[in-house]
């Protein structure tokens, strides 16, 4: 597995360098990341798309919800809400990057920030 996690660092390092640089109440990170990281998503977007979509998906996931709930929570008590939120932001980015033809960062920004801000339930019944 050792090859896999020096994989997974090697595709997210550029993005865990940025979040080094977030200050980490809520709205803050929320505007930083869908104006800085959401960008960079896109640059790896082939590659990312491949680790969504292939076997590796539920390790790559499970890298990621470690990876950044460590960082975001700063090892603070982690608890359901903490992870469902993590969770939520990870499956938006799946969903979005695995398209076929993924909308431009200009463009998704502004439906990540209203799925963020918005009841899930209220997007589903949109969605009919």
């Amino acid at each position: 597995m050792d090859i896999i996690q020096f994989i997974f660092e090697e595709i997210d390092k550029d993005i865990f360098i940025q979040f080094k640089n977030i200050d980490y109440d809520i709205d803050d990170l929320i505007n930083y990341f869908s104006n800085i990281i959401i960008p960079i998503i896109y640059e790896k977007r082939e590659l990312i798309k491949v680790l969504y979509t292939s076997s590796l998906n539920g390790y790559w996931i499970n890298f990621l919800e470690r990876r950044y709930s460590a960082i975001i929570y700063k090892k603070k008590y982690y608890n359901l809400k903490k992870r469902i939120f993590i969770k939520y932001i990870i499956s938006i980015i799946e969903v979005w990057i695995t398209d076929d033809i993924p909308d431009v960062p200009i463009e998704f920004k502004k439906d990540f920030l209203n799925y963020l801000n918005r009841n899930i339930i209220d997007i589903q019944k949109e969605s009919k």
